[in-house]
């Protein structure tokens, strides 16, 4: 993994019961989620380098494996990532040895 990718992958993990509330307050459907990045935001807070996409239902801070998937097929320039397709799910994480749900974004071909 390159450096700049590194440094864009440093920082929490956003909540399940957070999306839902970024989703106006919806609850996510057990197979997920489709939105369309309407745009990206990066930079440095308190906790390292932070991204977050904004889409019509809402923004959505990513997570390190978040980020890391949508990167590895829309690459590092999140700017090209407008318009983009992203599916949401709820799903098991190990955090420090307890399993946890946590919100993974995948890409997806762009949203008609």
């Amino acid at each position: 993994m390159d450096e700049e990718l590194k440094e864009m992958v440093r920082g929490p993990v956003i909540r399940p019961e957070d999306l839902a509330e970024l989703l106006d307050k919806t609850k996510i459907p057990s197979d997920g989620i489709d939105l369309t990045i309407l745009d990206v935001w990066g930079g440095r807070t308190k906790y390292g380098y932070q991204y977050k996409i904004s889409t019509a239902q809402g923004d959505f801070y990513l997570n390190k494996a978040s980020l890391k998937n949508l990167a590895k097929v829309y690459g590092n320039n999140t700017a090209l990532w407008r318009g983009k397709g992203v599916h949401l799910q709820v799903t098991k994480v190990n955090v420090r040895g307890e399993m946890k749900d946590s919100i993974i974004a995948e890409p997806l071909e762009p949203l008609e």
